[in-house]
């Protein structure tokens, strides 16, 4: 290795380990540094859904400067959270900190690549209405190119009228958000891996989820060549609700890339899920699919389309429950190793669901499963509970315990068992042979009622001295964490108790904690703060 080499590798570590602003600084210095500085700055790219002219320039640079686009491997867009919003982990313009760069790189990209007219020219630092009507111009001049882009990328994109009202509609300031644009740089962006959307998306009109639903021919998936999302490994999709008065959410499509091995969907109305099958022809499914299509099963699936989904992550969603049981059924989650379905649909859909049915269909379709976690609606104060009133229509769930893999469980203790106080520690115990498999590792219990720890304080009582959770725990001899989560303080005598259970399966080598979770923020789609007690 030359001594020119060493000196590269070393200042590339150096701007590995600096901040924007320095980074930002070492760009302006030469292009050496630039070089080196600029795949670092452009790694991750984040912005708010409001900030239209950002990510025009992100754009602009983008397409003047493809060079870049190689090195894009995140890609978020946050809601426009005010800035004391506790979900936002900061203000907009705390977010979108990379702003300067695309700034400057606009200014200057639009000239001569070392530098000429852009942080040289004295006229710069101009006027904000000029620097904004500067930027208009630039993107208006690249209009023909971005069209010639969506012509080459998007030959079918929900009929000629829709791919041209979406052209158009690019050279005027119709839009107010940066969907429409968002497309345009996931397409040049081929190697981005992440993508994380969290703002509201109409699925019958959005241009994100046009090409997020896009089926790619056989051919183009098994030549090779980049195109965009052929590299997606982790896709969050997040919807917020129409309005706080309203209560209903987003009704959108579930996409399934074919490269996907992680998909978390938030808080929003799941129509059905496009799964990536093989075309003859390039197209984009209808957006009018009618009710349900969750449910049909394709034939086998062909080379370069099998899924490589591995974490399948659902909170406050809505589906219907049926659809739900035969979506697991499909081949594209066979190999899912991590199952999280939290406060999906309201507690009235779920009475009559068939949880034996349900447990039989994760151990036959899904063998790799490692990580369940499974909660509904009524696991928090304020909505129906199963445990609030008669449980004659809530069936328990079975065949968890025929699961192979299965070592981490977070489940709602009301789909374990019926009793919560008398026979509780007795219905407890059965749990290894119906429903907890002996190899679990991890055990997390949620909406705990309150009852249910008098019972076991009760039971571990000096009268009696039975530690019926060291009972349990004796037929699980692989799992050393368990949890119960409560929505209710307990007493100060049920924690002392608790306090002293807790000690005694120290001894074993168990971590046992118990919590009590505050209630959401249903407004602002936060869920509520965990509390340990013990």
């Amino acid at each position: 290795m030359s001594l020119q080499q060493l000196s590269t590798e070393l200042d590339t570590l150096i701007c590995e380990h600096c901040d924007t602003s320095t980074l930002l600084s070492l760009c302006a210095t030469s292009q050496y540094w630039r070089t080196l500085a600029e795949p670092i700055l452009y790694e991750a790219v984040c912005f708010t859904v409001d900030e239209v002219r950002e990510v025009k320039i992100l754009l602009i640079t983008l397409i003047e400067r493809p060079d870049l686009a190689k090195y894009v491997r995140k890609i978020r867009i946050a809601p426009s959270w005010p800035a004391t919003h506790p979900t936002g982990p900061s203000s907009s313009s705390q977010i979108y900190q990379d702003q300067g760069l695309l700034e400057w790189t606009a200014e200057g990209s639009v000239g001569d690549k070392d530098g000429a007219n852009g942080l040289d020219d004295p006229d710069f630092l101009f006027a904000e209405e000029q620097k904004s009507a500067r930027i208009e111009n630039n993107f208006r001049a690249l209009t023909p190119r971005m069209a010639q882009i969506i012509e080459s990328a998007w030959p079918k994109v929900s009929g000629h009228t829709k791919k041209h009202l979406w052209i158009a509609g690019l050279n005027t300031s119709y839009y107010e958000t940066a969907d429409p644009y968002l497309p345009l740089i996931v397409t040049l962006t081929t190697n981005v891996e992440e993508l994380d959307l969290q703002y509201p998306r109409d699925g019958s009109a959005n241009f994100t989820n046009m090409i997020l639903h896009y089926h790619r021919t056989a051919h183009e998936v098994a030549c090779g060549n980049p195109y965009p999302f052929h590299k997606l490994r982790d896709l969050q999709i997040q919807g917020t609700f129409h309005s706080q008065d309203s209560g209903h959410t987003m009704s959108l499509w579930a996409p399934l890339p074919v490269s996907t091995e992680s998909l978390v969907i938030r808080d929003y109305e799941i129509d059905h899920f496009e799964y990536a099958q093989p075309r003859e022809v390039s197209e984009l499914p209808s957006t009018k699919s009618a009710g349900s299509s969750v449910g049909v099963i394709p034939k086998a699936i062909r080379a370069g389309f099998g899924s490589k989904l591995r974490i399948l992550d659902m909170r406050r969603c809505y589906i219907a429950v049926p659809d739900l049981v035969c979506s697991l059924r499909n081949e594209n989650f066979c190999n899912l190793e991590t199952l999280r379905i939290t406060k999906l649909s309201h507690a009235h859909r779920w009475l009559n669901m068939p949880w034996a049915l349900f447990g039989g269909v994760l151990r036959s379709c899904l063998p790799k499963l490692q990580e369940l976690e499974l909660s509904m609606w009524w696991d928090q104060p304020g909505q129906p509970s199963a445990l609030s009133g008669p449980v004659a229509s809530v069936q328990t769930i079975r065949g968890l315990q025929t699961l192979p893999n299965l070592r981490i469980l977070n489940i709602n203790l009301g789909l374990l068992m019926y009793s919560f106080a008398g026979d509780a520690a007795n219905e407890l115990l059965t749990l290894p042979c119906t429903v907890v498999p002996e190899d679990l590792e991890y055990l997390e219990l949620t909406d705990v009622p309150l009852q249910f720890l008098d019972e076991i304080v009760h039971e571990n009582a000096a009268t009696k001295r039975r530690n019926v959770l060291a009972q349990l725990l004796l037929a699980l001899p692989h799992c050393h964490w368990l949890l119960l989560q409560t929505y209710r303080m307990p007493s100060a005598e049920v924690l002392n108790g608790l306090q002293a259970i807790r000690n005694s399966l120290a001894e074993m080598n168990v971590e046992f904690k118990v919590s009590c979770c505050c209630p959401p923020d249903e407004a602002a789609h936060v869920d509520g703060e965990k509390l340990v007690l013990i």
